[in-house]
């Protein structure tokens, strides 16, 4: 509520103030997919390589598969619903 009521009193001071609040978040949301991808292909390289991987797993390499695929779709679903965005997705790399 303050930073509407600002934005009618102040104009282009409250604006440059809300992009940079909107920088903020998204500085934070990229580190933590980053975090997040960095983590999941780690994994997966520890427990798909059977012969020179040091923990082979396959099911927990094709689980790791699976939930990126998964989460990759439901973006996708999620994009491609929303008209108001006028947006699609023209590429998804999910192997199908």
């Amino acid at each position: 509520m303050v930073i509407l009521i600002r934005v009618q009193i102040f104009g282009l001071k409250i604006k440059f103030a809300i992009l940079m609040v909107y920088s903020v978040f998204f500085q934070i949301f990229n580190a933590r997919q980053l975090a997040l991808k960095l983590i999941a292909n780690v994994t997966y390289g520890y427990t798909a390589a059977g012969f020179s991987g040091r923990m082979p797993c396959a099911e927990l390499a094709d689980s790791i598969v699976q939930c990126g695929r998964s989460t990759l779709e439901k973006a996708i679903s999620f994009v491609n619903a929303n008209d108001n965005w006028n947006a699609r997705v023209v590429y998804g790399d999910t192997d199908r």
